[in-house]
């Protein structure tokens, strides 16, 4: 029984850690897009107008 529970445990854990990766992935993916979205929404801010990035 103790080793079922311990074998149980383990695939748990491993579980948690793929989708804390998956987690962690989207984040770094989101982030991304983000700054790329704000660097050109300031090419376009500079282009119309006098401001400079």
């Amino acid at each position: 029984m103790v080793l079922k529970s311990k074998l149980l445990d383990e695939k748990v854990v491993e579980s948690a850690k793929e989708r804390l990766k998956k987690v962690q992935n989207n984040v770094y993916i989101a982030k991304n897009i983000f700054y790329f979205k704000s660097s050109i929404d300031c090419m376009d801010k500079a282009l119309n107008t006098n401001f400079y990035c």
